[in-house]
């Protein structure tokens, strides 16, 4: 399992796009404006931080959720490192 909890992926999501309300785990990213193509970036730069691998653009675009996306970087990460 990673090193990064979903608090302080959540946390650090909402720091690196300048998001001043509370995000759920089951909070749409559709719902969330700030995650347009520039937050996609900026997002993409956080997992890679975080969790030390490039994400790619469709995957973002195809996560439903923080959670779920949390999830999936959890798990890339985790066979990364396999």
């Amino acid at each position: 399992m990673s090193k990064v909890d979903f608090e302080n992926f959540n946390k650090n999501f909402k720091k690196s796009l300048n998001i001043k309300y509370d995000i759920q785990s089951n909070t749409l990213l559709s719902n969330i404006s700030e995650f347009d193509s520039m937050g996609k970036i900026s997002t993409s730069l956080l997992i890679e931080e975080l969790f030390k691998f490039t994400i790619d653009f469709e995957t973002l675009d195809k996560t439903n959720t923080l959670y779920e996306l949390y999830k999936v970087c959890c798990e890339r990460s985790q066979n990364k490192n396999k």
